[in-house]
């Protein structure tokens, strides 16, 4: 399978070892798993996130030459893999029985991914993406594949319990800011009203239970950056499972999903991103079966006149979001997490928390700059993730 890159843990240095994304699966020897699992990440969907950067199966002793799992005592050995897509670089780390089953598993878990992106990109002519957005008219039922009519349903819910801080029909403001990136000048306010008034969550009517959708008027323009790829990491991992990995994690550069957690291991362990691209990591959260996202400027923005705006935007305004913030969110799977990432970034620390008080499985952490001064805001719920005492922020 082409792109992708797979590669047991070698004994030299317990890591995963770096190759061209553009090479050929290669794999590696193996002869014991090691305790600590690096994952750092680059590269951004249409709505791009800051990468987390560590992700180990707890701290401790050394781990014994080979691991048993405890449920059918058969060997397990750790493996990795990486793959561009959806515009980003998906990394996967799992533990299975054999060469053989990883290598299946994870051509099969990447090949998910791929055809999700088919679904989902804004880039591809062809994707069901944009020939729904071509043939919306207002008031006819369109059928839909399941998983549109899954991130369709899971988008309208956040949208509205966020009352419009995450919209799907964002598209025509983030076609807008990204050239804004390209030519280093702010967007002619015609230009940005006329966006404006095409954004609308509301002109959207997913069906309850069948896989349809209709719009209210035409002219739409979808855009899922801001779910899909936490979608793609969960499906993935749903995939891997069915193929006998129950251990793994899938990382969608920031967007992390968890499965079972290592053998022998009580979670996963993952270092949350500082507001600098290479600063220390400000916390370490114990994960497993679940997920976390973190959005962040960090990668993404442009100074214009002195002002840096961030490339996520407020639908409900038209602008990129100004200022220094990142927001790392935890959740029960990769595409709420992903997805409240993106309305939490827009809503701020003092709206956003207030509404995660009254979220079902949500919780939230702030890293906000202010005046030379770098600031943390948690959900009352975050710390129950902590592994341990937080690593301080360094000043902006």
């Amino acid at each position: 399978m082409c792109d992708v890159n797979i590669a047991l843990s070698t004994p030299e240095d317990g890591g995963y070892m770096a190759q061209d994304p553009r090479s050929r699966t290669r794999w590696l020897g193996v002869r014991r798993v090691p305790v600590v699992v690096l994952v750092c990440l680059f590269g951004f969907f249409s709505m791009g996130r800051l990468p987390l950067l560590v992700a180990q199966s707890t701290l401790g002793d050394p781990l014994p030459e080979v691991l048993k799992n405890e449920q059918d005592d058969s060997t397990l050995r750790r493996f990795e893999a990486q793959k561009l897509a959806m515009g980003v670089l998906f990394k996967l780390v799992g533990y299975a029985e054999s060469e053989e089953q990883a290598r299946f598993a994870t051509a099969e878990a990447f090949s998910r991914i791929d055809f999700l992106n088919s679904v989902f990109s804004d880039y591809d002519p062809s994707s069901e993406t944009s020939r729904l957005s071509r043939d919306a008219s207002p008031g006819n039922w369109l059928g839909v594949s399941s998983d549109m009519h899954r991130v369709l349903s899971t988008s309208q819910k956040i949208s509205k319990a966020s009352s419009g801080a995450f919209d799907l029909t964002v598209g025509p403001l983030s076609h807008l800011w990204r050239n804004v990136r390209k030519t280093q000048s702010l967007p002619a306010i015609d230009l940005l009203e006329a966006a404006q008034q095409k954004v609308d969550a509301q002109s959207v009517e997913v069906h309850p239970f069948a896989h349809l959708v209709r719009f209210k008027r035409g002219n739409i323009d979808l855009d899922f950056g801001g779910i899909a790829k936490g979608y793609a990491a969960d499906q993935a991992l749903i995939v891997l499972r069915e193929n006998g990995v129950r251990s793994a994690l899938i990382d969608a550069s920031g967007d992390v999903s968890f499965s079972d957690p290592p053998p022998g291991r009580s979670s996963w362990v993952v270092a949350v991103a500082p507001l600098e691209k290479n600063g220390p990591p400000v916390h370490r959260l114990s994960m497993k079966q679940n997920a976390v996202a973190t959005s962040g400027d960090a990668w993404q923005f442009v100074e214009i006149e002195g002002v840096r705006y961030s490339h996520i935007i407020d639908p409900r305004t038209g602008w990129a979001i100004r200022g220094r913030q990142s927001v790392t969110i935890i959740g029960p799977d990769g595409a709420k997490a992903d997805a409240w990432a993106s309305a939490l970034s827009v809503m701020g620390h003092q709206e956003g928390l207030t509404l995660v008080e009254t979220l079902k499985g949500i919780e939230a952490l702030y890293i906000v700059a202010n005046e030379g001064a770098v600031q943390t805001y948690q959900s009352s719920g975050f710390e129950s993730y902590l592994h341990e005492a937080p690593v301080q922020e360094r000043a902006p």
